[in-house]
């Protein structure tokens, strides 16, 4: 099938890679709340054709456009916001949930801030099957507001008392996003997070307070393994785009999470026996210099490192 309304307000893309189990449980979610100026689109960039048959039999109010030959992931995201004909959209993943008003709730953000560039909302967790209240960002009483990518990037380095807000959470205006998309040369398989932060360099991104997706987190995700060559690249990304500098404490804090995640990773030392050796002596001595002056780090530490 091919894209079906002219141009719906919001069109909410789903990319799809053989999961049609999870994909079957993020379009009940999504199907259960859609508006007449909404448009579902799958973007089945499988190998089988067991989603593209679940879709078209179960779901016949979902637009699909199937991806053959199947796409590069880059590629992929790339030709979607080419292809994208809305106000606004979204860029889902078909592992993940949406709850209830998801769709006003960040559409009437984007409505009442004519110069925002997206909208986000914090998510509950999955773990695996598990359906949790645990939050990704945590408590917030206030619309939140980020204008520079310094602004966006803290809670992505420093442990602090709000987390980041997940990647499919986002609801871009199309026409603040033209000609982006995700730049390996920044930050490699977490590139996701430079984008935002070019993003926000083209209008700002307001966050909802309230839950309105619930993210899952299984040992499928891509994040669960650390790349210390992408976080490097991230790194160089963020000290050129931001007033930061090596030693400033949030770029202090995350050289030690992503260092000590990739420690704890470390089966076989002796792969890596000198690079071991080095990130042991800088967690160990970071890690007392936090204990005497930032105390309550530890505790924001230990409950990122839950999620």
């Amino acid at each position: 099938m091919g894209v079906g309304l002219s141009q719906p307000k919001l069109q909410f893309w789903v990319l799809s890679r053989n999961r049609p189990v999870y994909l079957r449980q993020t379009l009940r979610s999504a199907v259960a709340q859609i508006q007449p100026w909404v448009q579902i689109i799958v973007s089945d960039n499988s190998d089988s054709d067991d989603a593209e048959h679940m879709v078209c039999s179960e779901f016949p109010e979902v637009t699909l456009v199937r991806r053959k030959p199947v796409l590069p992931a880059l590629e992929h995201f790339k030709t979607i916001l080419e292809q994208a004909c809305a106000d606004y959209i979204t860029l889902f993943h078909d592992d993940d949930v949406l709850l209830d008003g998801y769709f006003t709730g960040l559409a009437q953000l984007l409505d009442n801030q004519p110069s925002a560039a997206a909208a986000v909302c914090d998510a509950k967790i999955i773990r695996g099957e598990t359906f949790t209240e645990d939050l990704v960002v945590g408590a917030s009483s206030a619309v939140r507001i980020f204008n520079t990518p310094s602004e966006l990037l803290l809670p992505y380095l420093q442990f602090q008392r709000l987390g980041p807000a997940p990647f499919p959470a986002y609801m871009y205006r199309l026409e603040k996003i033209r000609g982006l998309s995700l730049n390996p040369e920044h930050g490699g398989k977490y590139a996701d997070v430079s984008f935002l932060a070019e993003v926000v360099k083209r209008g700002s991104i307001v966050m909802h307070v309230a839950p309105l997706v619930a993210y899952r987190i299984h040992s499928a995700n891509d994040n669960v393994s650390e790349h210390i060559g992408s976080r490097l690249r991230l790194l160089r990304y963020i000290l050129r785009n931001t007033p930061w500098h090596p030693k400033s404490r949030p770029i202090q804090h995350f050289r030690f999470r992503y260092w000590s995640r990739w420690y704890r990773q470390q089966s076989n030392a002796g792969k890596h026996l000198r690079r071991v050796t080095v990130v042991r002596k800088f967690l160990v001595l970071f890690g007392l210099r936090l204990v005497f002056t930032k105390p309550g780090f530890w505790l924001r530490f230990f409950n990122r490192a839950r999620k």
